[in-house]
C-alpha cells in the first residue's frame, strides 16, 4: 500500500509540471517551462517582491522589484540570451500603477547606445513584447 501511494505521488508530481506548475515555498512563487526549466521565480518580501523571468536556456531575462503585479519601481535589468546586460529600465510608482521614467541601451561591452529598431535582442517569442522601439532620456 506504502507502494503505492509513493507511486502516485510521484506520478502526481510529474505531471503537474507544466508551463503553469507553480511551486510555493515560505517565500517563493516559480512558474516553469514544459521543458521544466524556470520561467519566472518571485521573491516574497514584506512590502515588495523580487521578480525574475528566465530564458528557456536558463540564463536570466529580465529582473527587478514590484510591489504588485501592476506597480514595478526602481531599476529592472534586462539581459540577453548570453547574459549580456543589454537594458536598464528606471520604474517609478505612480497611482497604483508603475511609470517608465528611461531606459538605457547597453551594447555587448556595457557601453550606452541609442536604440535602433535592428537592435531587438529578445527574440524569443515570450519576451519579444518586453522590446521598445523608443529611447526615453
Amino acid at each position: 500500500m506504502k507502494k503505492i501511494l509513493i507511486a502516485l505521488t510521484i506520478f502526481n508530481i510529474l505531471l503537474g509540471c507544466n508551463d503553469t506548475s507553480k511551486i510555493n515555498s515560505d517565500n517563493k512563487t516559480i512558474k516553469y517551462y514544459k521543458n521544466k526549466t524556470a520561467f519566472k521565480r518571485t521573491v516574497h518580501y514584506e512590502g515588495f517582491d523580487s521578480v525574475f523571468y528566465f530564458y528557456k536556456n536558463g540564463n536570466i531575462f529580465k529582473r527587478g522589484k514590484q510591489v504588485n503585479e501592476k506597480q514595478k519601481y526602481k531599476n529592472w535589468i534586462l539581459y540577453d540570451k548570453e547574459g549580456n546586460v543589454r537594458e536598464i529600465r528606471e520604474w517609478f510608482p505612480f497611482k497604483g500603477n508603475s511609470r517608465l521614467n528611461r531606459i538605457w541601451h547597453l551594447n555587448k561591452k556595457g557601453d550606452t547606445l541609442a536604440w535602433r529598431t535592428e537592435d531587438s535582442i529578445y527574440k524569443q517569442k515570450e519576451f519579444i513584447n518586453d522590446t521598445v522601439n523608443r529611447r526615453l532620456t
